[in-house]
């Protein structure tokens, strides 16, 4: 598990590469001219491309949800200290002992309703 500090240098980096990518399709350049450019060694662009924007169906993406604080009242109360993951008229109860591998298979599921 990484720390705090890691977990940020590594955020950090998803960003920087997210951000050059989306550049470059954006430039209509070469990726090698792109990267000429802008300083980037196209090996570490093409690794950096692959790992986010891969066509794989195997490769897992992540939604960013909007997290926000509801009043207890809005809120049913499950009697335990899972997590409920709502949006929209979805909501995916995980208790405790939730099987992750499972979750991963609702979110491929419900990737094109999310």
């Amino acid at each position: 598990m990484r720390n705090s500090k890691a977990e940020d240098q590594y955020r950090a980096k998803l960003r920087f590469w997210q951000t050059h990518i989306r550049a470059w399709k954006r430039s209509g350049l070469s990726q090698n001219e792109y990267c000429r450019r802008n300083t980037l060694r196209a090996n570490q662009f093409c690794y950096w491309k692959k790992k986010l924007f891969s066509d794989n169906p195997n490769t897992i993406k992540f939604v960013p949800i909007a997290v926000q604080a509801q009043q207890d009242t809005e809120m049913p109360d499950h009697g335990d200290s899972g997590l409920t993951i709502f949006f929209d008229k979805i909501s995916i109860k995980l208790n405790n002992d939730f099987n992750p591998s499972v979750l991963v298979k609702v979110a491929a599921a419900l990737g094109g309703k999310l």
